[in-house]
């Protein structure tokens, strides 16, 4: 994938500069949401991030640019050099020699759980939520508008949600800062081993353990490693509401994330198994949450 002439004259604009002067153009093989590329202006390497066909109609930039703003103090996320509110795309400083964390290095995601901690205990407010059962039914309307829903039962999953949504609703755990979508792949290892994480984008007001339950739906964890996750995150053992309430989200996310590629799928994106494995832990941990008494 190549920038197109359009976005290199965005970006000439946003430096100030002729589009001749951006130079070494590298696509990044990262992101399911998104393009990202690195390029070099004065000899500064930079990365920016332009936003997928269709995903305007889930994700608000607006939002987005608002949680980059309330987050800038905590030192945890990529650093923004232009964010455009309107198109989505997002310029920030490159982090030479960086990975992404991988699903298996435990001392790194434990860090990344106290990464997590350190932003939910912040008590930041944005004006925006993320609130999972209106994302649900956002993405069944979407899937439903374009019949990209008949691989599997999701009438019977979605029936099936009807008592870990009711968990979210009448929890009485406060609604924090949360990230909404931090897996390992948005946690970018540095030179010095210390950690960033990235793509705010689906970010707003919900439950703590949300983000513990997305960063292991994405690496489709066992229950062991899903428990492990969430001792980490409190740095104690869990009580039994929170892990009512984190199972909870596991089971909707599941069914959440799983529409969302079978959406995704549609506008041409390939995603293998995803959906499936997806569809497959909601149905599991929607039956695990009443269990667990």
């Amino acid at each position: 994938m190549r920038l197109n002439r359009e976005l290199i004259q965005h970006l000439a604009n946003v430096f100030e500069i002729s589009p001749e002067d951006i130079k070494d153009i590298v696509p990044m093989d990262v992101g399911m949401t998104n393009s990202s590329f690195v390029f070099t202006v004065k000899d500064v390497r930079y990365v920016v991030r332009v936003p997928g066909d269709g995903t305007e109609n889930f994700i608000s930039r607006k939002n987005e640019a608002e949680v980059y703003q309330a987050i800038e103090t905590l030192k945890i996320a990529d650093e923004v050099f232009d964010f455009d509110p309107e198109t989505g795309i997002k310029i920030t400083y490159y982090y030479p020699n960086s990975r992404n964390v991988a699903n298996d290095e435990w001392p790194l995601i434990r860090q990344a759980m106290q990464i997590m901690r350190k932003l939910h205990q912040a008590e930041l407010v944005v004006d925006h939520y993320f609130d999972i059962e209106k994302k649900l039914q956002q993405f069944e309307a979407m899937c439903r508008k374009v019949d990209c829903l008949d691989q599997r039962d999701y009438q019977k999953a979605l029936t099936m949600l009807d008592v870990p949504l009711e968990m979210i609703r009448t929890t009485d755990a406060p609604y924090i800062l949360c990230h909404g979508d931090a897996a390992n792949v948005n946690f970018l290892v540095l030179e010095d081993q210390s950690l960033k994480l990235l793509d705010w984008e689906y970010s707003g007001m919900c439950h703590g353990v949300a983000d513990v339950a997305m960063f292991g739906v994405f690496s489709d964890y066992s229950e062991k490693q899903f428990l492990d996750l969430l001792k980490w995150y409190f740095g104690r053992e869990p009580k039994i509401d929170e892990i009512q309430l984190y199972y909870s989200y596991i089971a909707v996310s599941g069914i959440l994330w799983s529409m969302w590629a079978e959406y995704r799928q549609y506008h041409g994106e390939d995603f293998g198994n995803y959906a499936q494995i997806n569809y497959e832990m909601g149905i599991n941990y929607s039956k695990l949450v009443a269990d667990y008494k």
